[in-house]
């Protein structure tokens, strides 16, 4: 992760803060001083528009190349038992054929964060050669065993649709393809 420098405008607002934080309490100080850390570590991380020129070539791949962290640039993929994930995948992207499997709480010591910001290692894809039921996803379990499942939630955003062959009304089309995935029939919209 390259580090964002502070340019001169930066450095003005921050002084500027601070003189008018010394007016405050401790308290608010306190208070300026994580918004600022906040801002500038969020800064860090944002992406801006993709400039292909701004790319460093990747050297000396030995797996092929994938999207970095933003999306623009192409960077080395892991290979398998390589360390991958992490927040905004920090840690990497497995090559084609792999995925990044991440252990249990016991193992990884992380089992309280979403599953988005933890880190794992790059295995074979087990949902490879894996058919599924009607409507259903293959997802990598744990200790990277893969299981067919419909989906658990459909959020609770109103778009109503009607059931083509069973006439029902559903609160969103999630909904109903949750439906079919469950009864493993095909209602339609």
């Amino acid at each position: 992760l390259k580090t964002a420098l502070l340019n001169k405008r930066q450095i003005h607002r921050i002084r500027t803060l601070i003189a008018f934080s010394q007016e405050l309490s401790m308290a608010g100080m306190h208070k300026i001083l994580v918004v600022i850390a906040f801002v500038r570590t969020v800064y860090a991380l944002s992406c801006t528009s993709c400039d292909k020129t701004a790319c460093a070539e990747p050297l000396n791949c030995k797996a092929g190349l994938v999207k970095g962290l933003c999306g623009c640039c192409d960077v080395c993929a892991k290979l398998e038992n390589e360390r991958c994930g992490g927040p905004w995948y920090i840690h990497g992207k497995c090559d084609k054929g792999l995925t990044c499997v991440t252990r249990t709480q016991r193992e990884n010591r992380d089992g309280f964060l979403p599953e988005y910001f933890k880190t794992g290692v790059c295995e074979p894809d087990a949902c490879k050669n894996i058919e599924c039921g009607f409507r259903q996803k293959c997802k990598i379990k744990r200790h990277g065993r893969p299981v067919c499942i419909c989906p658990r939630r459909c959020g609770k955003a109103r778009f109503p649709v009607c059931g083509l062959l069973n006439g029902k009304q559903y609160k969103n089309k999630c909904r109903l393809q949750r439906e079919e995935c469950l009864t493993e029939t095909e209602i339609g919209l």
